[in-house]
């Protein structure tokens, strides 16, 4: 694979998903392996401007974040990304930081993100994202 946005990558994640929706919003779902249940109230809260038809993968586990970066092989500093032919984003929720900090950094990851699939577009970052 050449490019960042290759959807069969992700096919292999979809068994170890599952799902916490609530009705006109788009899907929160976290990793059965290392659910995320304070990310994906949080995360679910804000994101309701998202599609109904998007994906809000949820990560608390950095190392888990990583690996998801790896399959896609998108590499970002941010903490979060947006494969727009998948109609997914990835969101890494740090659980080491605290309060205002962590709602900060996910509100701002959210709201990033989201003008990604707005514009359906790099933003200019350059990250291939297709």
């Amino acid at each position: 694979m050449t490019h960042a946005a290759c959807v069969t990558a992700g096919i292999l994640f979809f068994p170890f998903l599952t799902a916490v929706a609530a009705h006109s919003q788009p899907n929160v779902i976290d990793i059965k392996k290392h659910p995320c249940p304070a990310g994906i109230e949080f995360v679910a809260a804000h994101a309701q401007t998202y599609p109904d038809d998007w994906t809000i993968v949820v990560v608390c586990d950095r190392s888990q974040f990583e690996s998801y970066e790896k399959s896609w092989e998108i590499r970002t500093n941010l903490g979060a990304f947006t494969v727009l032919n998948a109609k997914r984003t990835i969101l890494f929720f740090d659980l080491s930081a605290t309060g205002v900090k962590r709602q900060d950094s996910t509100l701002f990851l959210i709201a990033h993100e989201l003008r990604h699939i707005r514009c359906m577009c790099d933003l200019g970052e350059g990250r291939g994202r297709q």
